[in-house]
């Protein structure tokens, strides 16, 4: 089951008065506790799911976005497309890939390793 599919079950059934834990059970686990819990309280506040892009989405379509497809008729022409697109990328879009993987690491640090507590 897609990601969305998911948030939508999840929104019906919250609304339906259905608790984080009753949802969690009714899809055996498709979808961990925690992540159950902190969607329901993204419905309390805004009244939606609304996910954040994934971490890197912002670079790689940057990068997609100045491929010039067009001129890609090989592997050898993909790689060269990907070299000159990657000189392309704004310096801001690195900025805010480079911040967001340190906020991971350090929540990592923080956590004894572990990405989620």
């Amino acid at each position: 089951m897609k990601s969305k599919d998911l948030q939508n079950i999840v929104l019906s059934k919250y609304q339906n008065g259905d608790t984080p834990t009753k949802i969690y059970h009714d899809l055996n686990g498709d979808l961990g506790l925690t992540t159950i819990k902190r969607w329901c309280q993204m419905i309390r506040r805004t009244g939606s799911i609304q996910l954040s892009s994934p971490p890197g989405g912002p670079l790689w379509d940057e990068l997609v976005n100045t491929i010039d497809w067009d001129k890609v008729k090989s592997k050898t022409t993909l790689i060269q497309q990907l070299k000159s697109s990657v000189k392309k990328i704004r310096e801001s879009v690195v900025f805010e890939s480079c911040a967001s993987w340190t906020n991971r690491l350090y929540r990592v640090s923080q956590n004894d390793g572990n990405y989620l507590r």
